[in-house]
């Protein structure tokens, strides 16, 4: 009988292989529940468990689960009835089993393989689990297994492999809508955060007295208040009032002796640059001064200033990188001799480094895999830096041996940490939204109003690309099987997935190619090209970074800018015969228009745009470049350039600037809540857009210690 061999995670149940059977643990990883099923609708559910996400004919399943050539269709319904029923699914929104009309069943709960370790206790005895090949899961993958000892192989002397555990996240704040940013007095009893309603843009600076779990609003003034950081003697608070592309303040709180309830006085400590976004403050241990992330002057990068109590002075304390966005997030060690940052490449990919506060000497520790993480902390010790990862795991980096680990997997999606007095982590966890990708009209050129969902699962989609024929599909990344896999879309709702990845990867940018036969992707860092037909091949094997694809409207052609030895250039790479050339060294950005009228670069170094109309230079106005500052996503079309940014109503929507006019207009009505990746289709009649609906983020503590 065919049935998974590994321990699995499958939605909110567990498959252990040798119960042969789906369970739920309690906390400590116990079983706490088993589902009973007889013997053939537990065949079933084994065959959807090694075929996630695969649309699956009742053919089929009478072939490899009966091992017949026909059955009654009842007989089918009657099993998959009785495992919605005992998976508590349901038939019209289901998030395990979907019925698709006249074709079959497709398993849509994530599958992931496991392999945890359970908080230990004090007479636990070391086990290890077998290695097993992840075909199903990723960063968030590692999941809880160590607690059945009995299942286990006997240790290998020579392994000397970290276990990782296993923690469930206590809800602290608790308030509707989204708290992140969290900082923690030095005794561990008042807990700083920003705060935003749902529904509302701008966030409150809060206090919540975790004794007495009282709440204080501390600055609500109709900005957005960012990175609040207590003084080591937790009398003061450092934070971020930003307004953003207007104004950015680092300034101090200090509190009054009422059980902090009270502010005597919020002042400015020095302005930070207007196109900076929001950062986190980090004090010295001595007090004297305190980190903080700022843009610089007109540049587009983030860099990492210091500002001195003594002398009321601001410098930027490191030179921020030419290949991305920059430095965003630097922590003090607990000992003050050494800073660890974050440095963004390519604007999809985040490199740890450490700078030594004796020498100021810098040095990169590694390339994070599969985290874009929003913070850092440090172990007590000063020998191991944590930080969370894009899903449910927090990850860890000794500094003895620079190698990422998963130190715990959790129950949550976790976006900032902290660490307590008491060694217990504090962090922002939830969700922000669920998206899903949306089709409607531009009413810079189609005033007919179109407003459709055209893919959607109960997993998150992220990315989308238009094929420029209106008779082939379209593509979207969704996580629909658990992990991202990038699937083909039909306007007759038939879906094909193409990819096959059995680990968690990040699929940045998609495109496809002027005949809409071939489809360009960047997948972590590296260039894989698709055909309909499901064939795909890497690029390359360097791993450099690569970013800004593009297409050749006259062939099958797309242009992407790579960087070398720090170094900018825009290739071009022809799919029909795999080969690649330099078209322009010192650029990051090569984007010609539908029909290659119009050509839009941008020079690496100063991160100037330059427009070229039959190759000659137009002036862009300063509105638009002002608009520009941070990257984001372009499309150039032969009437104007789409962009994606925030409206006069301060929604995120896409852009238009129109080289006739010269004026920016919006194209939608806007959404609160969106990711920037958008696609235009060929005629511009229709913008198909990642959009999300808003959920929560609360602050909460974790059960287990690292």
């Amino acid at each position: 009988m065919n049935r998974p061999s590994a321990q699995l995670k499958v939605g909110d149940w567990w498959y252990l292989p040798q119960l042969d059977k789906l369970v739920k643990l309690d906390e400590q990883a116990k079983v706490q529940q088993k589902l009973e099923l007889d013997n053939l609708c537990q065949s079933v559910l084994n065959y959807f468990l090694l075929n996630p996400g695969r649309l699956i004919s009742k053919e089929e399943l009478l072939k490899e689960v009966w091992h017949l050539s026909s059955v009654t269709d009842g007989r089918i319904a009657r099993v998959i009835s009785i495992l919605r029923d005992v998976l508590s699914d349901d038939v019209k929104s289901p998030t395990y089993i979907e019925t698709i009309n006249k074709r079959g069943y497709r398993f849509i709960a994530t599958v992931e393989v496991v392999e945890i370790s359970a908080p230990a206790t004090p007479d636990a005895k070391p086990v290890k689990t077998p290695k097993q090949w992840l075909w199903a899961a990723g960063v968030a993958s590692v999941l809880i297994a160590g607690v059945f000892g009995w299942f286990y192989l006997q240790p290998d002397p020579e392994e000397t492999e970290d276990k990782v555990l296993f923690g469930h996240w206590a809800p602290v704040s608790s308030m509707d809508g989204f708290e992140y940013y969290p900082s923690l007095s030095k005794d561990g009893r008042y807990l700083a955060y920003s705060y935003a309603k749902a529904g509302q843009l701008k966030h409150a600076l809060m206090l919540q007295d975790l004794t007495t779990q009282q709440k204080y609003t501390l600055v609500d003034n109709g900005t957005d208040n960012f990175g609040a950081g207590f003084s080591p003697d937790g009398r003061q608070i450092a934070y971020q009032r930003l307004h953003f592309r207007e104004h950015c303040e680092i300034r101090l709180l200090t509190l009054a002796d009422d059980e902090y309830r009270s502010v005597l006085k919020d002042e400015k400590l020095t302005d930070c640059g207007k196109n900076s976004v929001s950062a986190r403050i980090s004090w010295s241990p001595d007090g004297n001064s305190l980190l903080y992330s700022s843009s610089e002057a007109e540049e587009a990068r983030m860099a990492i200033f210091s500002y001195d109590f003594q002398t009321k002075n601001a410098r930027k304390l490191l030179l921020p990188s030419a290949q991305g966005f920059g430095d965003f997030v630097a922590r003090y060690s607990n000992k003050g001799d050494q800073i660890a940052f974050l440095r963004d490449i390519a604007s999809e990919a985040v490199q740890l480094w450490l700078m030594d506060l004796r020498s100021q000497e810098t040095a990169m520790l590694l390339k994070l895999e599969n985290a874009y993480p929003g913070d850092l902390v440090w172990s007590k010790d000063d020998q191991t830096i944590f930080f969370p990862s894009f899903a449910n795991s927090i990850e860890k980096v000794d500094l003895a041996k620079p190698v990422q680990k998963t130190a715990i997997v959790t129950d949550n999606r976790i976006y900032e940490i902290l660490l307590t007095p008491q060694n217990r982590f504090i962090g922002s966890i939830g969700r922000f939204g669920a998206y899903y990708v949306k089709k409607y009209n531009n009413k810079v050129v189609n005033a007919e109003q179109r407003n459709e969902t055209v893919f959607k699962s109960n997993r998150d989609e992220n990315l989308v690309a238009v094929n420029p024929k209106a008779d082939k599909p379209l593509a979207v990344v969704s996580k629909r099987t658990g992990l991202p896999q990038i699937w083909l879309s039909s306007a007759n709702g038939e879906q094909k997935m193409i990819s096959n990845f059995k680990k968690q990867v990040t699929i940045s940018e998609m495109k496809f190619s002027m005949s809409g036969n071939y489809l360009l992707a960047l997948i972590d860092q590296q260039l894989w090209v698709f055909t309909a037909e499901g064939g795909k091949k890497a690029l390359a094997e360097d791993n450099t970074p690569t970013k800004n694809i593009s297409i050749d409207p006259l062939s099958d052609a797309f242009f992407y800018s790579s960087n070398t030895l720090g170094r900018w250039k825009v290739m071009k790479y022809d799919p029909l015969n795999n080969s690649s050339e330099l078209v322009l060294a010192g650029a990051d950005l090569y984007e010609y228009s539908s029909k290659g009228n119009y050509l839009l670069t941008r020079d690496a170094e100063t991160r100037k745009y330059s427009l070229l109309y039959q190759n000659k230079e137009m002036e862009l106005s300063a509105e638009l470049l002002n608009r520009l500052v941070f990257d984001p996503r372009i499309e150039v079309s032969e009437q104007g350039i789409y962009f994606s940014g925030q409206d006069e109503k301060n929604n995120n929507n896409v852009l238009f600037y129109s080289f006739k006019e010269q004026n920016i207009v919006a194209t939608g009505e806007g959404s609160e809540l969106y990711t920037s990746r958008f696609s235009l289709s060929s005629d511009e009649r229709f913008i198909y857009l990642v959009i999300g609906d808003t959920r929560d983020i609360d602050i909460a503590v974790l059960n287990v210690t690292p």
